[in-house]
């Protein structure tokens, strides 16, 4: 856990290596151990930093890795959360069919599983994605349900971030 909270302070002040190293560190233990669960997770969070970093094929690579952890495991909600993360990839790389898969899959498990809890993110998502596929309309419609769904869960970051993204749509029309 050490090397997590140490990855996520590296991270949020942009030093990418650094907390990309910490998080490899983490890993190495939680395979030494055998805790599946916990790689997975370590997995899902080394990816998203190569995600934010730019390192897009390492985020995907580490995403599909994950996905194929829970799949064993059965844990549908975390794969929602993998696919979710995946589909941002597939957005940055403009891989459209595959990104819009991703999203789908993980709606309808959120959906089986009654979890609201990342919708909000999953909405924001799926307005990215109608947004860099010129569609403004559908991406206007699913960012306002972000930033409802936020607010309803008091989530000021995915306020804030959905905001953001319905000021590029506003701009782009």
């Amino acid at each position: 856990q050490a090397y997590i909270n140490l990855a996520n302070v590296y991270a949020e002040t942009g030093k990418w290596q650094s907390s990309i190293q910490a998080l490899e560190k983490s890993l190495a233990m939680k395979k030494k151990v055998g805790d599946i669960f916990g790689e997975s997770l370590i997995l899902n969070n080394l990816a998203y930093t190569h995600l934010e970093s730019g390192d897009w094929e390492k985020a995907s690579t580490l995403f599909k890795e994950s996905i194929s952890i829970w799949n064993q495991l059965g844990a549908a909600w975390p794969k929602a959360i993998s696919l979710s993360n995946l589909a941002q990839v597939y957005i940055y790389q403009q891989k459209w069919p595959e990104a819009g898969e991703c999203l789908a899959q993980s709606q309808k498990i959120f959906a089986l599983v009654k979890s609201e809890e990342y919708l909000p993110e999953l909405k924001r998502r799926w307005a990215e994605y109608y947004f860099k596929t010129g569609d403004y309309d559908q991406a206007l419609h699913y960012i306002h349900q972000s930033i409802n769904l936020a607010k309803e869960k008091k989530a000021r970051l995915e306020i804030g971030i959905s905001y953001r993204v319905l000021g590029k749509i506003y701009l782009a029309q």
